[in-house]
């Protein structure tokens, strides 16, 4: 692609290097981010991967199945939401740490949330299960998700 410098401009159009410039100052904060199909496929690989952890780990399956589908759907949508296609390809953990850990402690107040209304919304608790088992629960759970 040429590039016109100032000098370009005095001779040609103003109008055409102030267009061809704003399009080359708009194209790198769109194409940053994952969008269209390799969002979606980004989205429900993070989420199968998600529900695939859970029937491996003991503490995971004292999450309902219905609340585990909709953390994993959230954290898949908000860490296309937060990083760069770049920051997804080297996966630097350095980078994709804090927004990892950032997204899982959002997903993981948005379940309990949803869990916590529930319950209230009971008139006679049905005890199917709970949200969570606090005896076996150490650390924080969004951390315990994220390990």
């Amino acid at each position: 692609m040429f590039i016109k410098t100032p000098r370009d401009v005095a001779i040609g159009s103003l109008a055409a290097w102030a267009d061809m410039v704003l399009s080359v100052l708009a194209t790198p904060a769109t194409a940053q981010y994952l969008v269209g199909a390799d969002r979606a496929s980004f989205i429900a690989g993070v989420s199968n991967s998600c529900l695939r952890g859970r029937d491996s780990d003991p503490e995971m399956k004292v999450i309902l199945l219905l609340y585990f589908q909709q953390y994993c759907t959230c954290y898949g949508s908000g860490l296309a939401d937060r990083l760069t296609k770049r920051e997804i390809e080297t996966g630097s953990d350095a980078v994709t740490g804090p927004v990892i850990r950032e997204v899982s402690r959002t997903c993981y107040a948005m379940i309990k949330a949803a869990a916590m209304k529930e319950l209230e919304g009971r008139k006679q608790p049905q005890w199917h299960g709970y949200l969570f088992d606090n005896s076996a629960a150490k650390n924080d759970p969004a951390e315990a998700l994220t390990s």
